[in-house]
């Protein structure tokens, strides 16, 4: 029984993942008629962000490109 909660958790988490995914793809979709591959992207340096935090604990973020975006807010 515990194995199936614990599944069954990771699977809901999974899902909703998913479901926020496609629902962005759909909406940005909508409303201008293209598709937009961003999503995709962001999905990736998350995904990678990740990995790296959680096999190494460090963060090395590409400052080199974050802080010259900066000054265009």
């Amino acid at each position: 029984m515990n194995q199936f909660l614990i599944a069954l958790i990771g699977g809901v988490g999974t899902g909703s993942l998913y479901a926020m995914l496609g629902t962005g793809l759909v909406v940005a979709f909508r409303g201008s008629g293209v598709i937009n591959l961003g999503h995709g992207a962001v999905a990736g340096y998350a995904a990678y962000t990740f990995n790296e935090l959680r096999t190494s604990g460090d963060l090395y973020l590409p400052w080199f490109d974050i802080i010259p975006e900066w000054g265009f807010l």
